[in-house]
């Protein structure tokens, strides 16, 4: 409770300096606007593709989707996950669902997973897909398109489908542990 409340002033308290808390929703409108408008990648992809405008509006609907999915996952899975490298790639892919400008910078990040789970002495299928586009950072395809890019996107897809499956079957063995707890 008291973690809360000190991130909560620590939001609040310096929004007074940058026009109230009404900065908040300016913040979200720029985010929502910039990760989503013709500069990003994914919009860039879609329109190379010749998708019509409509099919790429529910396409980038459906990425919102599939990021708040994934922050519900994170968001429960502190009280359910039981291995931090765990919560730390959800949190991370989460990130990366968003579609933005800078998803192959955002990927360094997993270098925190990778250390964590490397610290352990079992092996994951997490490892191989957050050490993938680390593997192919200089090599590209053309001028625009570098083999590491499509590698960010491809491994977000699969890693987010990934943790997010782990999290629902932690989930449920995590019910399944209190129903039987009850039980006995």
């Amino acid at each position: 409770i008291r973690c809360a409340v000190y991130g909560v002033l620590m939001l609040m308290v310096p929004s007074f300096f940058f026009g109230g808390p009404v900065c908040f929703v300016w913040l979200f409108n720029n985010i929502f606007r910039f990760s989503s408008g013709s500069g990003n990648t994914l919009s860039i992809i879609l329109h190379f593709l010749g998708l019509p405008t409509l099919v790429q509006g529910i396409i980038t609907a459906l990425a919102y989707v599939w990021v708040l999915v994934c922050a519900v996952c994170f968001a429960i899975s502190p009280f359910i996950k039981r291995e931090r490298y765990k919560i730390w790639a959800l949190g991370l892919v989460t990130i990366q669902c968003v579609p933005s400008l800078t998803s192959l910078y955002g990927w360094a990040f997993f270098i925190i997973p990778i250390v964590l789970l490397c610290n352990k002495d079992k092996f994951t299928a997490y490892l191989p897909l957050m050490t993938v586009p680390f593997l192919l950072l200089p090599f590209r395809v053309n001028y625009y398109v570098a083999v590491v890019t499509v590698a960010v996107y491809v491994m977000t897809a699969i890693l987010s489908v990934w943790c997010v499956c782990d999290t629902i079957k932690d989930l449920s063995r995590s019910i399944k542990d209190r129903k039987q707890k009850a039980v006995t």
